[in-house]
This record gives structure tokens, C-alpha cells and sequence, in this order.
């Protein structure tokens, strides 16, 4: 056990021993068994009209972000859309993409607060770091402005990772709205745990298992002032019904790092199994995501 100095432990209590078979569930797929219409949930003309009309009231009278709620304003279309969007995403295959919200008719405020309203229907919105900070820009950021840790802030490659996986708790979603599409690449990939666990239990089972053991994982500076830079907790959990991800390719060996710790081989190899595993099963979807879209995943 870590030093509480070094880390933050959150790896006690969060664990049942996984069973040793494979799942079977909507999440247990591959890249090629899947088409765009799986993911994509069209807004349509009467939830557009909707989401309209919120602009126009708030063009009218403006509140703050956080006063807005959903019951406040006529929804039934686009909550019906986000219903299915929640399904597909929560029950179903593990992701949704909304398309889409007419950006150019709107100010990026304006985007912002029909973004919080669809979100706050499907789940209670939740702070991204421990500042409080709900909105983050995903964009090439100079160094100074942004932690030396957070690649998704430069344009450096992401791989595989679970988002605020260096929170205390984990969300039960995560979003992205696409302001602007990119303008070199854009090519974005999700993978389902279900489908890295049942292929790891064949193909790496002793990788597989280190992978319910505790990492330690960079927190990326998002933890109150004063509380340890790094986590210490399993890449995967189990909590006797659900698999619980903090997977990340790049969040676990920059944790080491950070603290001058040298990662186990097993643990290593683990990490490097994951993303080998992917590629040898096309375990990941692919898609473009265009202006105006907001992905919603699991």
C-alpha cells in the first residue's frame, strides 16, 4: 500500500473478484459489427424547433448555466431523443452521437446552455475537476496555460483512456460537444470494457488479472490544492454486477512517472496488451465527429 503522501487510495471497497467467463451483453461487440445508424441519434425537426425556441427565451432573458433545469422549458421531442441517446449509450452499445445542434445559428454560450439542458436529462450534471469546473475546451493549449500532464490539451495522439479516471469518483457518462471539427486527422475510436475483457480472459489472462490490481494514475492537477498528484487504484473494477473502468494508456505510466516510480513488467505488459488486444480482435468503432455533434459515452 502507497504512502498517503505519494497517493491518494481509493483501492479498498471497490472490488468483488470478477467471474471468469465472458460477459454477454449489448456491450460485447466488434468495430465490424457495428454501422453509423448504431450510434447516431438524429434530433429532428420537432426537437430542433425545441431547442430553438430555449435560444430564443434566453436570448430574451438570460440566466446563469447552472440555474437552467430541463422542466423549465418544453422538451418532450428532445427529451424522447435523449432517452434514446441514454439507452444506447447506458444499456446499449456503450455510446451515442447526437446529431446535431445548429452551432452556426447560435453563440458558443448559447450552445453551452443546450448542451447542459440535454445533458441534465439523461443524468445530473457533475464538476470535471475539484475547482468546479464543468465546461473544459479540448484545444491546442500552450504550455504555460495548461498542466505539462494533459496531452488531450496539445496535439499529440490520444490513445486509449476512461476520462476523469484521476476523480475520486468516476461519471457514469462523458461528453464531448464538436465546436469545430478538426482540421488535420480527427479520427476517433471507442472500445467497450466488455469486449477488452472477454477477449483479454482468452488471449491475456495474467494481464488481465494485474489489471484489477491498483496503478497508480496521474491526476492530471485536477485534485484540491494540498492532495496527492497521483491515485492509487485498480485499471479495472468490479462491483458484482458492472465492470468499472480506470483504464488509461497514457494516465498510468505518466503516474509512475510523476512520482519516480518504475512500473511492474506484469503491469507494463498489461497496458501494452490492451492496446494490442484491440487491434488484433477490431474491437473499437471508428467515426468522424463533425461540427454540431455531441458524443455521449458510457
Amino acid at each position: 500500500m502507497p504512502n498517503l503522501e505519494i497517493a491518494l487510495d481509493l483501492s479498498k471497497g471497490q472490488q468483488v473478484a470478477p467471474p471468469k467467463r465472458p460477459f454477454r451483453n449489448a456491450k460485447t461487440w466488434k468495430g465490424s459489427d457495428l454501422k453509423p445508424s448504431d450510434w447516431t441519434v438524429k434530433l429532428g425537426k420537432a426537437s430542433l424547433k425545441e431547442l430553438g425556441d430555449i435560444v430564443t427565451a434566453l436570448r430574451q432573458q438570460n440566466l446563469p448555466l447552472h440555474m437552467l433545469r430541463p422542466d423549465y422549458f418544453k422538451m418532450t421531442a428532445t427529451r424522447a431523443r435523449m432517452k434514446d441517446a441514454r439507452k444506447r449509450a447506458y444499456n446499449g452499445i456503450g455510446f451515442a452521437i447526437i446529431d446535431r445542434l445548429p452551432l452556426d445559428d447560435w453563440s458558443l454560450d448559447e450552445a453551452k446552455a443546450i448542451q447542459w439542458l440535454i445533458l441534465s436529462t439523461m443524468s445530473q450534471p457533475v464538476a470535471q475537476e475539484a475547482s468546479g469546473q464543468i465546461f473544459r475546451d479540448i484545444k491546442e493549449t500552450p504550455a504555460a496555460q495548461r498542466s505539462i500532464y494533459n496531452t488531450g490539451l496539445t496535439e499529440e495522439r490520444l490513445t486509449f483512456h476512461t476520462d476523469n479516471s484521476g476523480n475520486r469518483n468516476v461519471p457514469n457518462f462523458s461528453s464531448l460537444m464538436t465546436v469545430h471539427a478538426a482540421e488535420d486527422g480527427g479520427l476517433s475510436e471507442y472500445c467497450t470494457l466488455y469486449s477488452l475483457y472477454n477477449a483479454m480472459l482468452k488471449d491475456a489472462p495474467a494481464q488481465l488479472e494485474r489489471l484489477f490490481q491498483p496503478f497508480f494514475h496521474n491526476r492530471q492537477d485536477i485534485q484540491i490544492p494540498g492532495e496527492p498528484d497521483v491515485i492509487w487504484a485498480p485499471a479495472i473494477g468490479y462491483d458484482g454486477k458492472k465492470l468499472l473502468s480506470r483504464i488509461s494508456l497514457n494516465k498510468i505510466p505518466s503516474g509512475y512517472a510523476r512520482i519516480g516510480k518504475e512500473l511492474d513488467n506484469l503491469g507494463r505488459d498489461a497496458l501494452e496488451s490492451v492496446y494490442a488486444t484491440i487491434r488484433k480482435h477490431d474491437l473499437s468503432a471508428k467515426y468522424m465527429l463533425e461540427r454540431g455533434q455531441v458524443l455521449i459515452f458510457n
